[in-house]
């Protein structure tokens, strides 16, 4: 009788680790420091930090030294990822998420809730002004949604905002008035619209251009790519959408009012940037 006893090993990969095999050595040292600089205590790195003292014995001295050199604007990027430095505040996250819950609640309404809320030229010719702002937040299909869907978890995550609830409210009003109108009166011929994408387009425009002036590479070429995809929709009509996934023609046109919409506020923002952002002390205690 053979006894067979299985023993559980636990191999975690450590940042530390997978840097100094890739010959990162500057990055090992940053990310070192970033775990002890930043006010926090981290007792599950106790072991790693002692693997990590011996690895580093390995590596030249001369590469090693400058504890305290100034990482590039790049070497920031990473560590800020791989040390999970910060976090997202609820103002950043909040107002996103209720719009996510909202648009799935309203899809379960189904097709009858589709034809009360959409976008439709002729009924809010005859007073259904609700349609102007219903018509955002309904779908052509559960694929549509999805896509919507992500498209908010991406806004979050590459361009997150410390700004009021209430003016994120504004920003969804105000903004969806204006692609309406645009629809309305200059959608050539559209008959009816829904889905979100035309203001996801304008929350991006409106949640790049302060990364973008800061000098952020990546939202520069987000904004590069933004402006590229509404030209090409618009001069060469070819959509870059899975029109027969979504199960509807996509309004390519939505999406450049929704961009245009956001110009306003973007000024507005600029003008009065501190009726936009959040308070201080409410942004720290929203902190997760």
């Amino acid at each position: 009788m053979v006894v067979i006893q299985a023993i559980h090993v636990q191999c975690r990969l450590d940042c530390s680790h997978v840097l100094s095999c890739l010959g990162c050595p500057r990055l090992v040292r940053i990310v070192h420091n970033a775990r002890h600089c930043d006010g926090r205590e981290y007792p599950e790195y106790d072991h790693d930090d002692h693997d990590f003292d011996q690895g580093e014995a390995g590596l030249s001295r001369k590469t090693l030294i400058g504890t305290h050199v100034k990482p590039s604007r790049l070497e920031e990027n990473v560590v800020a990822i791989i040390a999970n430095q910060g976090g997202l505040k609820r103002q950043e996250w909040l107002f996103p998420a209720l719009l996510g819950l909202v648009i799935l609640a309203l899809a379960c309404l189904g097709e009858w809730g589709r034809e009360w809320l959409r976008f439709d030229h002729a009924a809010v010719a005859q007073g259904q002004w609700w349609r102007i702002w219903t018509g955002h937040l309904v779908h052509a299909s559960w694929y549509h949604l999805l896509l919507n869907g992500t498209g908010l978890v991406i806004l979050v995550l590459l361009c997150p905002e410390t700004i009021r609830l209430s003016w994120w409210m504004l920003r969804f009003l105000l903004m969806a008035v204006m692609t309406s109108a645009g629809l309305y009166w200059f959608g050539e011929g559209m008959q009816w619209y829904v889905g979100l994408s035309g203001l996801m387009h304008g929350f991006f425009l409106l949640g790049l251009r302060q990364p973008a002036l800061r000098g952020d590479w990546i939202a520069v070429a987000c904004l590069v790519y933004l402006v590229g995809k509404l030209l090409w929709e618009e001069f060469i009509g070819i959509t870059v959408s899975n029109e027969a996934a979504i199960g509807v023609p996509v309004a390519t046109r939505s999406h450049l009012f929704g961009a245009l919409a956001a110009l306003p506020l973007m000024w507005a923002e600029w003008r009065w940037p501190n009726a936009a952002e959040a308070p201080a002390a409410d942004a720290a205690s929203g902190s997760d």
